[in-house]
Formats: structure tokens, sequence, C-alpha cells
């Protein structure tokens, strides 16, 4: 009767190290695809102090590229500028 028992443990045993040892291999078998985004910051994030970000958009050339935004209450809201023109000499 025990050793019909231990052979029952041992093939369990063997048989849970063989699913352990296949799921190793296949997770080495995935095939490791590099990221679009190097900088691992995913698109739209406000990278910000506290009331003044940069709203990340892409790279151009490993530049990274984007608009300047202000937070009004709990928005962010892109910058504009308003140039006004003055006289020389004044």
């Amino acid at each position: 009767m025990k050793s019909t028992t231990f052979k029952r443990m041992g093939i369990l045993v063997l048989w849970a190290a063989s699913l352990i040892l296949v799921a190793q291999w296949a997770h080495t078998q995935t095939v490791q695809t590099r990221p679009t985004n190097p900088l691992e910051v995913p698109l739209g994030t406000v990278i910000s102090g506290n009331d003044i970000g940069f709203r990340f958009e892409g790279l151009s050339r490993g530049v990274a590229t984007g608009t300047w935004v202000v937070k009004l209450g709990t928005a962010w809201a892109p910058v504009g500028s308003s140039a006004t023109l003055k006289p020389a000499g004044n």
C-alpha cells in the first residue's frame, strides 16, 4: 500500500516538474519586441511641476515632441502666445 502511494507521489512530482519546465521553455520562446517609445512614457502623459507641464506626444529623430500646458483648476490647457507690437524707441 505504501509503495503505491510513494509511486503516485513520485509521478505527481515529476508531472508538476515537467509542467514547470515546459512553461519556462515556452516563456523563453516568446518574441521580444523593442518598445516603439524608448523613453517608456505613455503618449499624452503630462510631465509637470505644480502648474506648468509638457504633454508628451512622441519622438522626432530621438527628440521628445509635445505641447506646453498649464494647469487650470484640475485640467491641463495648451499654452498659446499673445504677441503684441510696440513701436521702436518707446
